[in-house]
């Protein structure tokens, strides 16, 4: 589980002040300031590089002159051995760190999702639906209309009665032959 929470974090924190702040890395040349970054981010990733300069360039793909040209005491005075193995402290707090808020994130979330199901399981509802809504909800059931009612509605007078009476026929005609049709 550990493996897979570290693998979903594809970056690492990288704090350039105390970098630049370090004569470590200030007294690297452009070579072995490459060389550190790119061991930083397999160390990231990987956890360790190769501690043996034929190995550690395999591993990382360069040529064997570049590592023996780069790989200096400044570069290893980032990186503890440890069996056969160069590791970084800096990252390895940083990803223990990481896996420290993440656990804690998922147990908090785990225990959330557990309070809200208890707080639902003990809902009592308050009774059963009786079908069809009541009142009017702009829905008409043909069983609650019948046809008296409709023919009644036909009935009634026509509210727009007046606007009808107002509207003037020929005035239109005359726009339409001043017009032509358009």
């Amino acid at each position: 589980m550990t493996e897979k929470l570290l693998r979903d974090q594809p970056y690492f924190p990288l704090y350039c002040a105390n970098l630049i702040a370090d004569h470590r890395y200030r007294l690297m040349n452009l070579s072995e300031r490459g060389l550190y970054l790119t061991m930083l981010v397999e160390c990231w990733h990987n956890g360790k590089v190769p501690e043996n300069p034929v190995e550690l360039s395999k591993f990382l793909g360069y040529q064997q002159i570049d590592i023996d040209n780069s790989l200096s005491e400044r570069v290893l005075s980032f990186f503890s051995k440890e069996q056969a193995f160069l590791k970084n402290k800096e990252v390895e707090s940083e990803k223990a760190k990481i896996l420290e808020r993440r656990l804690k994130q998922s147990l908090g979330g785990k225990d959330g999702a557990k309070r809200k199901k208890e707080k639902y399981s003990n809902f009592q509802s308050k009774g059963q639906p009786l079908g069809q809504p009541e009142g009017s909800l702009g829905y008409i059931n043909s069983d609650q209309i019948n046809s008296i009612q409709v023919n009644q509605e036909r009935d009634l007078p026509d509210i727009h009665e007046d606007w009808k009476n107002e509207f003037d026929p020929p005035k239109f005609n005359a726009y339409l032959i001043a017009s032509k049709g358009a």
